[in-house]
This record gives structure tokens, sequence and C-alpha cells, in this order.
């Protein structure tokens, strides 16, 4: 879980950047995903330019990725909300947003 949306203090959510992907990890990712396509792809270029001529590309479009995935998330939670819990000032604090 990369946030608590449960947290005691204002503004009632902690983000948790330690269960976010490091940077060497979200590129050990895209290296194997490109690694396999590759494979798949007969590209004229070696592994190793395919890889470089891509990477970038991939790194910009998966940090995109990952944010619309949390943009999602927020607009489902606010879908679920219920009319009763939208008047509970216990259910969400919406004092983070001003």
């Amino acid at each position: 879980m990369s946030s608590d949306n449960a947290h005691p203090t204002a503004p009632g959510i902690k983000l948790y950047l330690s269960n976010f992907p490091t940077q060497e990890e979200v590129l050990l990712i895209i290296r194997f995903y490109l690694e396999c396509l590759h494979k798949h792809e007969k590209s004229e270029l070696t592994l190793e330019q395919y890889i470089s001529s891509k990477i970038e590309k991939f790194e910009k479009e998966v940090k995109q990725c990952m944010l619309l995935n949390n943009y999602y998330w927020a607009v489902w939670s606010f879908i679920m909300l219920k009319e009763t819990d939208i008047r509970n000032d216990l259910a969400f604090t919406y004092h983070f947003a001003a």
C-alpha cells in the first residue's frame, strides 16, 4: 500500500514512498520488458541498441501510467462514497484539498 487514508494527523492521508519502486527497479522491469519485446519484434538492432533506443520513452510512459493509476483509484474512491459517507466528517477529510 502506497498511501493510508486513515492517517491520524492532517490532512488524514500519508504517502509511503518506501512502497514505490525505486528508479533501479523501474529500469530493471523496463529492461526485461524490452528484452522480451526485442525477441518478438525481429529487429535488426542488437539487444543493447534496441534497449538504448527505447528505454527513455518507456520510462516516461511508465511514470505517466503510475500517475494515471493513482488518479484512477482516487476517482474510484469518490465514486464508491455513499451519500451518508459524504456528509460524515469522519469518513473523509476534504480540508487537504483547500
